[in-house]
C-alpha cells in the first residue's frame, strides 16, 4: 500500500479505503457481508488509533504514523475478510477473526515517534487477538507485541525467550 500512496484515488475517504479491502473476496456493496465489513474496518481503524479526522480524509493526505497505520487496516481486512460471515448478527455473536500480520523490518528506520504511535496500535490488535510475527533489527520497538523472541544469528537461532 505504501509503494502504491501515488496512484490512490483521493476521490474516497481513508475509511471507504480499508472498507474496500476486503473486496478482493468479491463482497459487494449492500450486502450483509458489506454491512460486515464496514463494522470490521472500523474496529480495525480504532484499535490501530486512526483518528476521525484521519479516516475522512484523503490518502495522501496521511502523516507517515497514518500511513502505515492504513496499510495495517487494509492488511488487516485483505487477511480477514475471507473469513466472515454474511450477516452482522452472526459475527457479533461468533466475534472477528483477528488476522495473522507478518512484518518484515517494519519500524527499522522510522522516527521514534512514528514507532510509538504505530506499536502501539500494533500492541491493541495483539491484545484483540492479531497474531503479528515481525522481523527487526531493533526488538525494543516491539516489547509490547510480543510475547516470545527470537534472536537469529545467519539463520542460526541464537536466543528463544518467552516474554
Amino acid at each position: 500500500f505504501l509503494e502504491r500512496k501515488r496512484d490512490l484515488d483521493d476521490s474516497i475517504s481513508v475509511k471507504e479505503r480499508i472498507r474496500r479491502a476486503s473486496l478482493i473476496y468479491g463482497n459487494e456493496k449492500g450486502t450483509g457481508k458489506d454491512i460486515v465489513c464496514q463494522t470490521v474496518a472500523s474496529d480495525f481503524s480504532e484499535l490501530l488509533g486512526l483518528s476521525a479526522k484521519e479516516l475522512s480524509g484523503k490518502a495522501s493526505d496521511l502523516s507517515p504514523s497514518g500511513e502505515y497505520l492504513f496499510a495495517i487496516a487494509c492488511s488487516c481486512m485483505e487477511s480477514s475478510a475471507h473469513a466472515l460471515p454474511d450477516d452482522l448478527d452472526t459475527a457479533m455473536s461468533t466475534g472477528i477473526h483477528y488476522p495473522i500480520l507478518l512484518l518484515d523490518e517494519l519500524l527499522d528506520r522510522e522516527h521514534s515517534n512514528v514507532c510509538k504511535r504505530i506499536g502501539k496500535g500494533l500492541e491493541n490488535l495483539a491484545i484483540a487477538g492479531a497474531v503479528i510475527i515481525a522481523a527487526t533489527h531493533k526488538p525494543n520497538l516491539l516489547e509490547n507485541v510480543s510475547c516470545r523472541k527470537i534472536t537469529l544469528c545467519a539463520g542460526k537461532v541464537l536466543t528463544e525467550t518467552m516474554i
